[in-house]
Parts: C-alpha cells; structure tokens; sequence
C-alpha cells in the first residue's frame, strides 16, 4: 500500500536526516537508530519485493533472472526479525564504539559484546538460509531437468546471496557511516580506530555471504548426486 511505503522511507529518511543535521548525542542518536530500524524494516517488507516484482516482470523472457527475482522476494520477505536485529546491532554498536572510544575498560567491554553480537548474527543468518535453501530443492531438480548444469545455477545462488546481502547491509551501513564521521569531527577519535571500525563491519557482510553460500551448495550437491 502507497501509505506503508512512504511511511518506510519516511521512518528510514527522517532520523537519518537529523543524525546529519544535530552533533552527536548519544541518547538521541540511539532514539533516531531505533526509529531508523523500523524504517529498514519496511523498506524490506513493502518496497523491496514491490521493485523484484516489477524486474520479474520486465524480465520474465530470461529464465535467470526471473528465477533470481522470484528468490530475492522470498528473501527480502522472510526475514523480518533477522534485518530489524542485524540493522539496530549494526547502528547502535557503531554509536556505542564511537561515544567510548576514550574509555578503554568501557570500549573493551563493547567490543566483546560487539563479538558475541557478530557470533549470534552469524548463526542466525546461517539457520534462515539453510531453511530457504531447504525450499530451493524442487527448484534446482527443475533446472537441472531444464538442462541448467552445476555452474549456472551457483551463479544464480551466488547473485542471490550479493544482492541480498549488499541490500541487507547497505540501509543500515549508511546510518554507521555517517554517525562515525559525525563523532570524528565534534570528538578526538583517531582515524585508525574509525577505519578498525568500518573494517569489521565490511569483514562482516563479506563473512556473512560466503557462509551462506553453503546451505545452497550442499542442497544443489545433494541433488546433483541423487539424480
């Protein structure tokens, strides 16, 4: 519906616009964080598909991509919970690390909370992808009837994991940006730290789309074999 989408972007738009706009205060930041992740969340839920679904369309003559528009709307769908946790531990850490980057008995603790934040997102993202791969075994036994060898169809799984993940990421990583780049300039924070900073959070996102890959590999190995 037109009032969830603009309510989606408006709730993703709006507290951004005020984290560039006002100095860095950590209670207001995190206020702004919490309404950004509802924002990111309906991103997922009400605009997200409505765009796969119009690229299914416009290319439904090409077998591909319409197999990988037709997986990213399952995706983007089905994984309410997962964005609104990744998107408000990626936001609010970010904030926290950067508000006690002086304080290193405090930013210790951050860190390894920030550790086994990372620990249980993974493990999370790891057991969603292995139900969707599960859902994917009747299609990938269509495509290899259909003729699609090994190769072909680790391009779409592969295309599917970057889109969704860089999708996933994204939204929130702007947030992380601009909130440390905020911090830098009304505080001494040094550029290393920063860039350690952005650094596990780019490390992160790579991490998680290899991981994955591999409940899609071995649902298509296990179909490869049993036929």
């Amino acid at each position: 519906m037109p009032g969830k989408k603009i309510f989606s972007l408006l709730g993703y738009g709006i507290p951004l616009m005020m984290i560039i706009m006002i100095p860095p205060v950590l209670q207001l930041y995190l206020v702004y964080m919490i309404i950004g992740m509802f924002g990111i969340s309906g991103i997922f839920h009400n605009i997200l598909p409505v765009i796969f679904e119009k690229l299914q369309k416009k290319y439904a003559y090409d077998a591909t991509k319409s197999i990988l528009y037709s997986n990213l709307i399952e995706a983007v769908k089905s994984n309410g919970f997962l964005t609104r946790m990744i998107s408000i531990s990626m936001m609010i850490l970010s904030v926290l690390l950067c508000s006690n980057a002086q304080q290193s008995l405090t930013i210790t603790f951050i860190a390894i909370s920030f550790v086994i934040m990372i620990s249980m997102m993974l493990l999370c993202i790891y057991n969603n992808m292995t139900t969707l791969a599960a859902k994917r075994t009747i299609q990938y036994s269509n495509l290899v009837l259909l003729g699609y060898d090994e190769k072909m169809i680790k391009s779409i799984i592969k295309k599917e994991q970057y889109w969704y993940f860089a999708l996933l990421f994204l939204l929130p990583f702007v947030y992380v940006i601009i909130s440390i780049v905020k911090f830098m300039m009304y505080q001494d924070i040094s550029i290393i730290f920063t860039i350690s900073v952005l650094a596990v959070f780019i490390v992160l996102i790579i991490l998680c789309e290899k991981l994955c890959e591999l409940p899609h590999a071995a649902v298509l190995k296990n179909r490869r074999f049993s036929s």
